[in-house]
């Protein structure tokens, strides 16, 4: 494998150069197709586990990004919290459609609702 590989590039007249991450996906993923033995290249164990702690790392980063949608403008959330302590008959849907009819923002009563629930005492506190 490794005497076709310099000859395909002597014909191709460039220099061998290192494989990128594609090139090593493409590589495994063809030598399925083919017969093991006639597949196989010989690697030192250091490059192999150079590639697994790449793709370990790779894998870590990609499982740890935050799934979801971000949280809303701090501005935004001290809004929707003085808008409900100064008109405490509105909602999430009033406020909600306060802001979206006067400044332009959008949000969804649900989200404001979200907001409201960490910082408004229980509505049967307010009733007693």
């Amino acid at each position: 494998m490794f005497a076709k590989q310099l000859a395909l590039f002597q014909e191709w007249k460039t220099k061998p150069h290192r494989a990128d991450d594609s090139t090593r996906w493409l590589m495994a993923t063809l030598s399925r197709f083919f017969p093991r033995r006639g597949a196989l290249v010989a690697v030192k164990p250091e490059t192999l586990t150079r590639w697994h702690r790449k793709r370990f790392r790779l894998f870590w980063r990609w499982k740890s990004n935050p799934a979801g949608r971000p949280p809303l403008p701090k501005d935004l959330r001290r809004l929707i919290r003085e808008m409900a302590v100064e008109n405490a008959t509105w909602g999430e849907e009033r406020i909600a459609d306060e802001l979206q009819l006067k400044l332009g923002i959008r949000v969804s009563p649900r989200t404001v609702g979200k907001y409201l629930q960490a910082r408004l005492p229980a509505r049967s506190a307010l009733t007693a």
